[in-house]
């Protein structure tokens, strides 16, 4: 499971995981779709890692076939934030879908406080 440092505390059921899980690959594919405008822009994964402060590395794996798996919460939001992507766009956008998502992020705010 992508998000194992949260899915491994005995608070988040099964269904929550599922959730978070779908949230995350949301986000990953958002950072995906920004970098490869960087790229056709003319702009390296060096540049785009220098500009996020992350590794070079942590670009390709969002980038590469793998699509982001086992990246840290902290750099995949990093990233988003250095990136300017407004997180809220990335999902469907129905008012209920992002009631939703804001329920599950305040949820996982709480269990991370709590550890």
């Amino acid at each position: 499971m992508v998000f194992k440092n949260l899915c491994h505390i005995g608070s988040m059921d099964d269904e929550l995981r599922v959730r978070v899980q779908e949230i995350y690959d949301n986000i990953v594919s958002g950072l995906r779709q920004e970098i490869t405008k960087l790229r056709e822009q003319g702009k390296s994964q060096e540049d785009i890692a220098d500009l996020c402060g992350v590794t070079q590395a942590t670009i390709s794996r969002i980038c590469g076939e793998k699509r982001g798996t086992n990246l840290p919460l902290k750099s995949v939001l990093k990233i988003a934030i250095c990136l300017d992507i407004d997180l809220m766009n990335i999902f469907p956008p129905s008012e209920q879908s992002k009631a939703k998502i804001k329920a599950i992020l305040s949820e996982i705010d709480k269990i991370v406080a709590h550890h």
